[in-house]
């Protein structure tokens, strides 16, 4: 039994060849009918039997006149609601000058067009999902595939030298610094890189890898010079042992950069600050406390020896003294009233410590009632006693201005002093 669909069609009156190939197909479909057919006739319009379809006129179950042209080698029906193909081959008899049947065959290529028609929407998802996507698409072509056989730096090296941008999208045009991406595709890759070691080192990672690497970083060059750093993930397409393309991902993470060298500069100016302050209290401890303990003990000792009698109320004001610098300098580290008290009532008492201390004229303006929680209480705090610290100690000031207020939702901490600034001989105006 063929497999094939066999049909012969006849016409309830001949149809002659002087007309358009428009009037002849229009005729064909509201004149033919099926005189004979095979069961794979019958099969491809979902029928049981052969005879079942004998003497039905073509209308029947061709699709609408505009989609089923004589012309066409593939046809379209529409079977039970549902569209079908048939790739035909169609013979005509004709007899004085008209057209007086057909005979043809046809094979179902139903299933090899859904493919196509869901090939093609895949493609229109792709490009759609390529051309809105806010992270750089890239494919590199290599013009002759490179055997994965070869030694990994030979590899390396002619990849380098001859693979070429076929593809990108406006992503990764605009993170180079064009505007669109014909101004790069069709371009050797060498034109953009850098050629580092770290670059090579991850080019020989992503063969070792097995022809993939995740979100490695590297630098490259923009358009205008300007060097920036980007993200990237790819992987390499390999044909019979050949590595023949490479699809790629990147992003652009310049300013991460840039946030975590500031943030590992601040920590490690926040180390030094704090073995600034270890040693700064180690001094006080080691040199006031230690003292006053010290002379402490020996009159201690003097007084058990009966070798001295001290002076009426000398031992007590000695530890009061010693007292006093333990207060002192757990003050320093925090102060109590920050806790009890809150943040303006312990800057009001820094700032009254500090000119009573250095003679530095404290004048500070502070919003009353301000709610701060605890963390950002304490970070403002220490923010304000470092700036005092610096204009009292360094900048040889006589006067700081202190300011502390909100402002749509933010806290607004000024710390200003008459004194020098960095890297000045005179005395000028700055602020912290």
């Amino acid at each position: 039994m063929s497999t094939e669909a066999v049909w012969r069609v006849e016409f309830t009156e001949p149809i002659a060849l002087d007309m358009s190939i428009e009037e002849q197909a229009a005729a064909v479909i509201s004149r033919g009918y099926i005189a004979d057919c095979n069961q794979a006739f019958a099969a491809f319009f979902y029928g049981d039997r052969r005879e079942e379809f004998i003497g039905l006129t073509l209308a029947r179950l061709f699709a609408p006149a505009e989609e089923a042209r004589l012309a066409n080698l593939e046809a379209r029906h529409i079977v039970r609601g549902q569209p079908r193909w048939a790739l035909r081959n169609t013979t005509g008899v004709l007899k004085n000058g008209h057209l007086i049947q057909l005979w043809g065959s046809s094979r179902d290529i139903t299933e090899r067009k859904q493919a196509e028609e869901l090939l093609a929407k895949s493609e229109q998802r792709y490009r759609a999902f390529v051309a809105n996507s806010s992270e750089g698409i890239f494919r590199v072509e290599f013009p002759e595939p490179i055997p994965l056989e070869l030694p990994h730096e030979v590899i390396v090296q002619r990849s380098w030298d001859t693979g070429v941008l076929a593809e990108c999208n406006e992503a990764h045009a605009r993170m180079r610094g064009y505007e669109r991406p014909e101004q790069l595709t069709g371009r050797l890759c060498a034109e953009f890189r850098l050629r580092t070691q770290d670059e090579w080192d991850q080019c020989m990672e992503f063969l070792r890898s097995g022809c993939r690497i995740v979100d490695v970083e590297r630098r490259v060059e923009r358009s205008d010079g300007a060097l920036s750093w980007f993200s990237y993930s790819a992987t390499g397409v390999v044909e019979g042992g050949c590595l023949a393309r490479i699809w790629g991902r990147v992003a652009d993470i310049t300013e991460r950069r840039a946030l975590e060298e500031g943030l590992r500069a601040l920590s490690a100016r926040r180390a030094r600050m704090l073995e600034v302050e270890r040693a700064r209290i180690a001094r006080e401890i080691h040199d006031e406390l230690g003292q006053q303990l010290t002379a402490l003990k020996f009159e201690a000792s003097a007084l058990e020896r009966g070798v001295r009698q001290p002076a009426k109320g000398e031992l007590t004001r000695s530890i009061d003294e010693a007292i006093q610098t333990v207060r002192r300098i757990a003050t320093g580290l925090r102060p109590a009233i920050l806790d009890h008290f809150g943040l303006v009532a312990a800057m009001e008492w820094l700032a009254n410590d500090v000119s009573r201390r250095t003679g530095l004229e404290c004048d500070c303006e502070l919003e009353a009632g301000l709610q701060v929680d605890q963390a950002l209480r304490t970070t403002v705090f220490r923010i304000f006693q470092e700036a005092l610290t610096n204009a009292a100690r360094h900048s040889g000031a006589k006067m700081v201005q202190v300011g502390l207020r909100t402002d749509a939702g933010r806290l607004e901490l000024t710390v200003q002093d008459d004194g020098k600034g960095f890297g000045e001989e005179g005395s000028e105006e700055k602020t912290h």
